[in-house]
């Protein structure tokens, strides 16, 4: 799996997190678990080939390398969205939940994918000039993913308080209007929209992915974060707008039942004919 659809999975999952996180669907903790064994494991191949390209005497050829380093700048650059996400989602489930299981995975994994985008960033710089089409490139994808990253956000902020995973809090909450004024989060033309854009912006990742089955592994885990309640009975994604549709019923039915309930009629007063059963 490249990492410019672990991105496409970043949108998808944000647009699903409100309504699930609000209906109260608990994190999966096998998801999880998998989802931070399989980011370690990234994380290792990363920091072994920083590592090579950070010694002359491990560093492969000039050009070998160059090719090399352009692929871990697209995977690390790319795959920092979802990490974000799924950081931001786990805080938001233990604010819900008031605990502290799943937000410290998901910060162990943020962390460590700042401090590998970290010694990338020196490592380009001591390779790439800055004027150079190689380190235009990198400094694109980054602003393309950090702009991105902050608008996928907002859909997470409209359940939880999770500005400190932005890269500007000040795009996040002009987005968490935009959301809340136009209602976004459950349109579907704004979904397929979304997903266009996260795909148009990312064209110009073309390089074969460094870890391409733990970038499946890790894309697979975020896709089932939130087991079964994220899932219709055919399998499919449950999408916002019907999870949304769900919950208002729901809400609904218990107001009826509440409001028909004896205990909720003050003594003496009767029900006008209408609403006698």
């Amino acid at each position: 799996m490249h990492a410019r659809q672990l991105v496409e999975i970043a949108g998808l999952l944000s647009l699903r997190s409100g309504p699930l996180l609000r209906s109260g669907a608990p994190l999966c903790s096998d998801t999880l678990s998998e989802y931070w064994i399989a980011s370690r494991c990234r994380l290792d191949c990363w920091g072994r080939t920083l590592r090579a390209l950070g010694h002359s005497r491990t560093a492969p050829p000039a050009d070998e390398a160059g090719d090399l380093l352009v692929r871990l700048v697209e995977e690390v650059t790319l795959s920092e969205t979802l990490t974000r996400i799924v950081a931001a989602i786990c805080a938001a489930d233990d604010q819900h939940r008031r605990g502290e299981e799943a937000g410290p995975i998901g910060q162990n994994t943020l962390d460590g994918q700042r401090e590998a985008a970290s010694r990338l960033r020196a490592l380009v710089f001591a390779w790439w000039p800055a004027d150079s089409p190689r380190s235009r490139h990198a400094r694109s994808l980054s602003k393309q993913a950090e702009r991105w990253t902050d608008v996928l956000l907002a859909y997470v902020a409209a359940s939880a308080d999770v500005e400190r995973f932005a890269h500007d809090a000040t795009r996040l909450r002009e987005s968490l209007y935009d959301i809340q004024t136009h209602g976004g989060e459950s349109s579907q033309a704004a979904s397929q929209l979304l997903s266009l854009g996260l795909r148009e912006s990312f064209t110009t990742a073309r390089q074969p992915p460094l870890n391409e089955d733990l970038n499946r592994r890790i894309g697979g885990a975020a896709m089932a974060l939130f087991g079964a309640a994220g899932y219709d009975g055919h399998g499919l994604p449950r999408s916002a707008w019907m999870l949304r549709a769900e919950r208002t019923a729901d809400d609904a039915a218990t107001l009826v039942s509440r409001l028909f309930e004896d205990n909720a009629i003050p003594k003496g007063m009767r029900l006008p004919q209408r609403w006698r059963i």
